[in-house]
């Protein structure tokens, strides 16, 4: 049992609704599920009962939500008498919009786990988000796409294999796996994350005539929707994704996706942050291959 475990119970609860429990905790509906069932099997107890109208508190949930409450209460409390004397570290992040989805889990945990951090998020397209890095306007960015001059000082954050979003009726949504020939017969949709398309087609030389170079996220989806072209996607996107969508796995295993992780040059002259920002990156790590494992 742990804090968090409490914290979603008691939202749970009071929401009644699992669904409206994680947003208004800005986490997963899975990670709110994940988190009740594991307290419930270690507890060998059912605190909620669940019904197709949602969900309520058994009476043994009900015996001890009030509890779990106080609980809350008197750490969140003791949290702030503790960090009362330290130095609040204030760290500003810049991360696309579409990638958010993938770590709000992540970053909500290290909010928790470290309250004397206060994490700024800044949502804006990748092309934006190198500019506000070089401007040294944030101290961290997390990026789909890589700026050019910034791969060799990049971290890379996850490495994933690539899949394919396809519609569910696309001709080749049955194939276990898709070869090149797939991927030369199809429109592939590239998603530029507000790069220039010239710029984004030198990033990646393998496009083709008839591909889609889309700057608009919706307009991604859709195409897919309209089994207009084949998406590529990292696996991480597969778990958050609505039904009506076959994700294939590429064979050709140099088409990965990456995240990278950059620090501002600027935390090199400020060790309290430096330290809290290379924390909040091994922590995302750790987190994503726990939830990704590849």
């Amino acid at each position: 049992m742990d804090i968090l475990q409490l914290r979603y119970f008691i939202t749970v609860a009071a929401c009644g609704s699992i669904q409206d429990a994680a947003d208004s905790l800005y986490v997963s509906r899975q990670a709110v599920s994940r988190a009740i069932l594991s307290l419930e099997r270690e507890l060998n107890i059912n605190l909620f009962v669940r019904t197709h109208n949602g969900i309520k508190l058994t009476s043994t949930g009900d015996k001890y939500v009030g509890h779990a409450r106080k609980l809350i209460e008197q750490y969140d409390e003791l949290h702030k008498m503790m960090c009362a004397n330290e130095e609040i570290v204030d760290i500003a992040i810049c991360i696309p919009i579409n990638l958010y989805t993938f770590f709000f889990e992540g970053i909500n945990e290290f909010k928790e786990k470290y309250p004397v951090v206060n994490l700024k998020i800044i949502h804006c397209t990748g092309a934006e988000a190198h500019i506000y890095l070089l401007n040294q306007k944030v101290d961290v960015i997390i990026a789909w796409t890589p700026d050019k001059s910034a791969l060799d000082q990049s971290d890379i954050l996850i490495e994933s294999p690539a899949f394919f979003m396809v519609n569910e009726n696309s001709k080749v949504a049955n194939k276990e796996m898709l070869v090149e020939a797939d991927i030369l017969n199809s429109p592939i949709i590239f998603y530029t994350d507000g790069f220039d398309t010239d710029y984004y087609k030198e990033l990646f030389p393998y496009w083709k005539k008839g591909d889609y170079f889309v700057s608009d996220i919706m307009t991604v989806y859709d195409l897919v929707d309209q089994d207009k072209g084949l998406y590529r996607v990292p696996v991480v996107a597969i778990s958050l994704a609505k039904k009506g969508y076959k994700f294939i796995k590429y064979a050709d295993p140099h088409l990965g996706i990456y995240f990278y992780y950059k620090n501002a040059d600027n935390l090199k002259v400020n060790l309290l942050k430096s330290k809290y920002c290379n924390l909040f990156k091994e922590f995302l790590k750790k987190k994503m291959q726990v939830l990704h494992p590849l």
